[in-house]
């Protein structure tokens, strides 16, 4: 577990609230100056959104630091934009 993936090893931690929408609607909300400011960045394509309860978030994190993943904060407290490793 942990090696041999094709791609990045990382794992980012993603705080709600968050927005599905349509490619076509989230461009168009981009291009929004009011509104594109107040968006946080897009979740890639390809990449897998899994819910989990904040009181086993701890638990999980540690384990996956245990079997050689990189998790990563996407925001802070404040709904900035971060990159601490955790």
């Amino acid at each position: 577990m942990g090696g041999g993936y094709t791609d990045t090893q990382q794992i980012y931690v993603e705080h709600a609230p968050l927005l599905r929408l349509p490619a076509d609607v989230l461009q168009d909300l981009q291009a929004d100056q009011e509104i594109a400011t107040l968006l946080g960045s897009e979740i890639v394509d390809g990449q897998r959104l899994v819910h989990v309860s904040t009181q086993n978030l701890p638990q999980i994190l540690t384990l996956l630091q245990q079997r050689g993943f990189m998790t990563i904060s996407s925001t802070n407290q404040d709904g900035e934009k971060a990159g601490k490793t955790m």
